[in-house]
């Protein structure tokens, strides 16, 4: 006697039966993530120290000018190159990068710019974005249609198509098809009365770049600006491009800044070598400069705004030295202070429990702690034994941009 099929079966059979090239069933293997250069931006992204944003996402970078934007989004760029063998678009409708200088700075931020690994793209419209993402994607899902690899196997440890990044900077800075008509087209010195369409038009754009990434290896980062609030209560700052932003993005992030002081910084060795600076530096030269209370980087506010994998409205300070960039370790502290693994001891000491032992520390002696921390935590967590290998600080330390 055969078997019944199950009802399970019946129902694949019949959603087999839609040809479409948008339709699909069943979860994607795709289990490729990629570090933000620091172990509490990634823990507050994804849950894990080593890794932040996986790749078939659309993901929005708010914040406010010179607040690391851009840098954190070749971070990134360069860091699934470096992993995953990916290859960068890097869309630059700021035209900020579309010189030399530019292609050092993403160089310096850890960017392989070379012909096989990289290629830049200026846009103007919203419309320029859009073909730009959509060819390439439909393009990349059509070979994969067709047989092509894009995830390694053992017979095949070198897959046909590499993953992709598409780095938009800035959505904010894009125009309308209309607008741009009346900026430089037909309709040249004429003013553009926007009537909400360029929020309308923004918000479709992100919509549709949203299942373009889906399914496959490709990962879109668009930066976009965010205005102080005028209302009298709520939060200092709002995003900006409209509610359909937040909505279709797969996970979204909001940066601020302050300015980071000497007497601030958490790594000793960057404020040795800027004392050692300061130590040479004439009595006028140094007070001009401003003093013991100069600013030498900026604190990096993050705030995760949403996020398909961790809690939202989670927020840390991560400090970006001007001699060293981006500080691996640093919001680590407070994190795990947070989390709970850290707590208060006796007077200038902090404590934390390994297995039966209790391990005190002074807060300038935490980075000799952090990497068994992070293990505990990671342990915590899941309730798997302690007893495994630390994290490799080199999957997530950001490259040396000693300049940046």
């Amino acid at each position: 006697m055969a078997k019944k099929p199950s009802f399970g079966s019946r129902i694949g059979r019949t959603l087999n039966t839609i040809k479409s090239p948008t339709f699909n069933t069943g979860f994607t293997n795709i289990n490729m993530w990629v570090s933000a250069g620091n172990y509490a931006m990634n823990r507050l992204w994804s849950g894990a120290f080593d890794q932040a944003l996986l790749f078939g996402r659309n993901y929005v970078f708010y914040g406010e000018s010179g607040s690391g934007k851009s840098l954190w989004s070749a971070i990134i760029a360069g860091n699934a190159q470096k992993v995953h063998g990916a290859y960068v678009i890097w869309i630059d409708v700021e035209r900020a990068n579309d010189d030399k200088a530019g292609e050092e700075w993403l160089q310096r931020a850890g960017v392989d710019t070379s012909e096989e690994c990289f290629k830049y793209a200026g846009a103007a419209t919203l419309e320029d974005i859009k073909s730009i993402i959509a060819k390439i994607s439909v393009d990349y899902k059509n070979q994969v249609s067709a047989g092509a690899t894009f995830m390694p196997t053992p017979d095949q440890p070198v897959p046909d198509l590499p993953p992709i990044v598409f780095v938009v900077d800035s959505w904010a800075a894009a125009l309308t098809s209309s607008q741009w008509e009346k900026a430089g087209g037909k309709e040249a010195g004429k003013i553009s009365h926007d009537m909400g369409q360029f929020v309308k038009q923004l918000g479709e754009v992100i919509k549709t770049v949203t299942h373009l990434c889906a399914g496959v290896p490709l990962m879109t980062i668009g930066v976009q600006h965010i205005m102080d609030n005028q209302d009298g209560y709520g939060r200092k700052h709002k995003t900006t491009g409209g509610h359909k932003m937040m909505y279709y993005a797969s996970g979204a992030m909001m940066l601020t800044k302050r300015e980071l002081r000497l007497e601030d910084v958490e790594d000793g060795a960057v404020k040795d070598e800027v004392t050692q600076y300061d130590d040479q530096m004439l009595a006028d030269v140094k007070k001009s400069a401003g003093g013991d209370k100069r600013f030498v980087g900026i604190n990096a506010v993050m705030e995760i705004i949403k996020s398909r994998v961790s809690k939202p409205f989670s927020k840390i300070d991560v400090q970006i030295p001007y001699l060293t960039g981006i500080d691996p370790y640093s919001g680590l502290f407070s994190l795990l202070m947070q989390e709970g693994l850290i707590s208060k001891g006796s007077p200038g000491w902090f404590e934390y429990t390994d297995g039966e032992d209790v391990k005190k520390f002074r807060k300038a002696d935490f980075r000799d702690h952090a990497d068994r921390l992070m293990v505990l935590a990671d342990a915590d967590i899941s309730g798997n034994s302690p007893d495994i290998d630390e994290p490799d600080p080199e999957a997530v330390e950001p490259p040396d941009p000693s300049d940046l």
